[in-house]
């Protein structure tokens, strides 16, 4: 999991490495070119003191405890009888409709 701040600097850089992989050196699949280990070369690279990391412990695995920063249960709310749910699909719709 990771998260980045609105006009990151460092996704930002992250994307232009991953495009230039990709057509460059034509390694353009998630594990071969553009996976966790390249977004971790990239974080490498970039080298930004800024930069946090959070033990997995203390977000998505493990209990949840006064430690946990965040935790999901991957309970598919986004879901309803098998389908979107009627929010979820209107702002998918919205999304796409702004890419237009």
């Amino acid at each position: 999991m990771f998260g980045f701040e609105k006009g990151s600097k460092l996704l930002e850089f992250a994307i232009q490495l991953t495009r230039e992989n990709c057509l460059r050196f034509e390694t353009c699949g998630v594990m071969t070119g553009a996976g966790p280990d390249f977004l971790t070369a990239a974080v490498s690279y970039f080298d930004d003191p800024d930069v946090v990391f959070v033990h997995k412990q203390h977000t998505i695995q493990g209990p949840v405890t006064n430690q946990t920063v965040t935790h999901h249960d991957f309970d598919a709310t986004w879901l309803c009888d098998g389908g979107l749910c009627d929010g979820v699909k209107e702002g998918v719709k919205e999304l796409g409709n702004q890419n237009e």
